[in-house]
């Protein structure tokens, strides 16, 4: 029996949450003893709902990035989040070799969590990277940018600064040096979670795809407004600046709207209940809803994107941060998405929903990877998934 843990230290949504549970809950039927460590102790509470231990993951509490500063690369993230002061990264570094002295976890499954890793590697921790693979980029120097016209100077100096730093604190826990960025994202299994129609990084070579990790059985069905309207399903951060703007038009709508908006305002709920537009409380099974809506508005957020096309169901994207706009682009691509909405002007998300209802383009090419993955099966793809990383020896699915 192997004592796991699963990190998430980054990132926001649901998305960690829903990877992590279903794979821990095939941990456990392996006879093997399962925690996660978290960012948002109540959001994992909400899925998590008492099966396994949770605890607080160490956090970075500097100052946020500079308003309107867009990260080019993931060293540019990783910059904004502790990793340009080594003395903070060090005292970062410190409290996850407490936690994991307090667990003594045998393996770490790392869902965005370049701290812990930092960490593992110090403390000799046998580890996994785990996700759709924007934080785990190909190990290349430098390492590819977001876009590929990113200039490749300011790549390099993004990644010396945060190596610095990397080094710095190895030095501090009496480890060598790396000699470059590249080195530190290696680990001893890279679960790229995902298939390559909405890869992050087009250059990657060689890494095989597990495919993404679904949640089954967890949540109650949709249940839809009286209506016989087209169904758009809505799934959006309460927090979202341009909120009240989308929930305008969505209620102005002629659709059966379903909208699922955690941290959004009662007020803000209220002001927009309509007949034909309900609002969720909880999560609901988000493969059902996706079968059962014509279009699907969200911000590009992973476990979304993905339960859509296996649904076959076109998608409005309104991305909130870099990550999610490199996901919506590639949906467009695809054709199973319009262009993102980087703002949600007036009209519209109206006129982009009326598009992905009356235009057939969009769902054939949302139906095409359907038919792609239809042989993918959860159940048999969380067992590949739970005894790789437990022996760590990957074989290409």
């Amino acid at each position: 029996m192997a004592r796991i843990l699963y990190v998430w230290e980054l990132g926001g949504g649901l998305g960690h949450l829903t990877t992590g549970l279903p794979l821990a809950q095939t941990y456990r039927k392996l006879g093997h003893e399962v925690g996660f460590v978290v960012k948002h102790i109540a959001s994992a509470d909400t899925v998590v709902n008492g099966q396994f231990n949770i605890y607080q993951a160490p956090r970075w509490t500097g100052p946020p990035a500079p308003e309107g500063f867009k990260p080019v690369s993931f060293a540019e993230i990783l910059l904004q989040l502790g990793f340009a002061d080594a003395r903070a990264l060090g005292s970062m570094v410190r409290a996850w070799l407490h936690l994991f002295d307090l667990v003594a976890p045998d393996l770490l499954m790392l869902d965005f969590s370049p701290t812990a890793m930092l960490a593992a590697r110090i403390a000799g921790i046998r580890h996994c990277s785990i996700g759709h693979g924007f934080f785990s980029p190909p190990r290349l120097t430098p390492v590819p940018g977001f876009v590929a016209s990113t200039d490749s100077h300011r790549l390099q100096h993004s990644e010396q600064a945060v190596l610095r730093s990397i080094n710095q604190v190895r030095v501090q826990f009496g480890q060598s040096r790396l000699h470059c960025f590249a080195d530190f994202l290696e680990v001893d299994l890279d679960l790229l979670t995902t298939w390559p129609e909405i890869e992050h990084y087009p250059q990657r070579t060689g890494t095989p795809y597990w495919g993404p990790i679904l949640m089954r059985g967890q949540w109650k069905a949709p249940e839809w407004p009286q209506s016989e309207a087209p169904k758009v399903f809505a799934y959006l951060n309460g927090q979202y600046a341009a909120l009240p703007a989308v929930l305008d038009q969505l209620a102005e709508s002629q659709a059966s709207v379903l909208v699922y908006a955690p941290g959004a305002s009662a007020e803000e709920i209220e002001r927009h209940r309509r007949p034909h537009m309900k609002f969720l409380s909880e999560p609901c099974a988000m493969s059902l809803a996706a079968q059962q809506a014509s279009a699907v508005v969200c911000h590009a957020n992973f476990g979304t994107v993905w339960e859509s096309l296996l649904a076959g169901t076109p998608l409005l994207c309104l991305p909130m941060h870099r990550e999610q706009t490199l996901v919506a682009l590639r949906l467009a691509s695809l054709g199973a998405a319009p262009k993102p909405l980087l703002s949600a002007l007036p009209g519209t998300v109206g006129r982009d929903l009326t598009a992905l209802i009356q235009q057939s383009s969009y769902r054939r090419a949302a139906q095409s990877v359907a038919v792609r993955y239809q042989d993918h099966e959860v159940d048999t793809h969380l067992q590949r998934i739970a005894l790789a990383s437990v022996t760590a020896s990957a074989v290409a699915p």
